[in-house]
């Protein structure tokens, strides 16, 4: 149940545009803060031919400075509160046999509400005719239950292609993607 709570978190934060915009973030912040001019790397530098430790780690340690984002998207997705609020759910996988299939996008978690609120409501396409959901509650999850199947696939289908980044896959036409894909 944990590794599913991740994966599901982390398809939120794997976005490409979501991950250029933290590694531009990541990197922007800790080269401000090794730029500063800091007292004890002037003391303890020596002969070191560095102004101050943005010098140092880009030439020294090239790959913290290009990877360091990773290092905060994994704490992000394994946030405990968001694991924990997470793993509190009431989940359930909805199949759709007898109405349309789904697509999935490349930001394919549907998040209805903040995971942090008590009517929260996540919707991941998990194969054409299925549907994981999450609900902070059995009333809420009820409701998702109670409802027609045959109007889920559309609802999800809209938010899948209003959300997509770059690509949509499955069972769907054109149009109407050209409709609701941001350009």
């Amino acid at each position: 149940m944990i590794d599913w709570s991740v994966f599901v978190l982390a398809q939120r934060a794997r976005v490409p545009n979501r991950i250029a915009q933290v590694k531009h973030h990541v990197r922007e912040g800790i080269e401000e803060l090794l730029g500063r001019d800091d007292p004890e790397f002037n003391r303890a530098k020596g002969d070191i031919p560095y102004r101050n430790l943005k010098e140092f780690a880009a030439d020294r340690t090239p790959s913290v400075l290009a990877n360091a984002h990773l290092r905060v998207l994994m704490s992000v997705i394994g946030n405990v509160d968001n694991l924990e609020r997470m793993l509190s759910m009431v989940w359930s996988v909805c199949d759709l046999t007898g109405g349309h299939s789904v697509i999935l996008g490349d930001d394919p978690v549907t998040l209805i509400g903040s995971l942090h609120q008590e009517d929260c409501i996540i919707a991941l396409p998990i194969a054409p005719r299925s549907v994981f959901f999450a609900a902070s509650n059995h009333d809420i999850m009820q409701r998702v239950q109670r409802y027609d199947v045959r109007k889920i696939a559309p609802n999800i289908n809209h938010n899948q292609a209003s959300q997509a980044q770059r690509v949509v896959v499955g069972d769907v036409e054109p149009g109407f993607l050209d409709k609701r894909m941001p350009r």
